[in-house]
């Protein structure tokens, strides 16, 4: 048997564990079935299996392909190497193109052959990882997280833990500011290249008298010339809708042929 496996808990058993994970030696793999149980506390049971059914053929394909073998590259290996062996099965089993980007993380390309658990792959993965990484039993940042991104969480979880001041009593007056919530891109090590937001830059030098023409067709009542001296401002600065909208005549008449676009940054016409 070359594959792992995996099993409900049996009825009646007194261990708390959902899943018993199984190694292709029938052996128990004690990090999997871990993973299965603290997944169990933020998934569905179906998505937990699910999950598993995605990960354990990379586990599998670990213990058996000569290359990483001889590369060292397990499970618990330094990020660099577990990001090589996961690069290595996108490409090789699941028939993916990965590809560098100049930000250091790699994007990952579709092919005719890649199969439709590709997304689930890199999700169960990264959730693998983190779990092991917050038990303490992986060393190392998670593989499947930017090693910038990764570093930063870690040291926001350490200031938050410093900052963890005891809380003031209610008739002091004094109340805990809430903690914003951090809004920030994928910090996805691999980003599936249909799930970005790639920009199309626009180079033909007749869309200004394009946009203008069809600004035309509009009835009055939406003030063609404040449309066109809009649309103007748009192409000759470069600047944002809701900064030209915002423009107030005062603006002009302080700063003249300037036109200020935020409060930090004039953009000359």
């Amino acid at each position: 048997m070359t594959s792992y496996w995996f099993t409900p808990r049996p009825k009646g058993a007194e261990h708390q564990h959902p899943f018993l994970v199984f190694d292709s030696n029938d052996r128990l793999h004690l990090p999997l079935t871990i993973f299965a149980k603290e997944a169990s506390h933020r998934l569905s049971p179906k998505t937990v299996q699910t999950y598993l059914h995605a990960i354990l053929p990379f586990f599998a394909w670990l213990d058996t392909d000569v290359w990483q073998l001889r590369a060292g590259n397990r499970w618990n290996a330094p990020s660099r190497q577990v990001r090589q062996a996961v690069e290595d099965y996108l490409v090789s089993k699941l028939q993916c193109r990965v590809q560098p980007h100049h930000q250091g993380w790699k994007f990952v390309a579709i092919t005719t052959g890649t199969r439709s658990t590709l997304r689930v792959f890199l999700s169960a993965l990264k959730l693998f990882y983190q779990i092991m990484t917050a038990r303490g039993s992986y060393s190392f940042l998670n593989p499947l997280v930017e090693p910038i991104a990764a570093t930063v969480a870690t040291v926001e979880a350490r200031l938050g833990q410093e900052d963890d001041h005891p809380r003031m009593p209610d008739r002091s007056g004094v109340v805990t500011p809430q903690k914003k919530p951090a809004h920030r891109l994928s910090d996805n090590y691999f980003k599936l290249q249909h799930d970005e937001w790639v920009p199309q830059i626009l180079d033909d030098p007749k869309l200004p008298a394009l946009i203008l023409e069809g600004g035309k067709q509009l009835p009055l009542k939406y003030t063609r010339k404040r449309g066109e001296v809009v649309t103007w401002l748009l192409f000759e600065t470069g600047a944002r809708v809701s900064e030209v909208t915002g423009l107030m005549l005062g603006d002009w008449a302080v700063y003249g042929p300037r036109v200020v676009m935020d409060p930090k940054t004039t953009v000359r016409k």
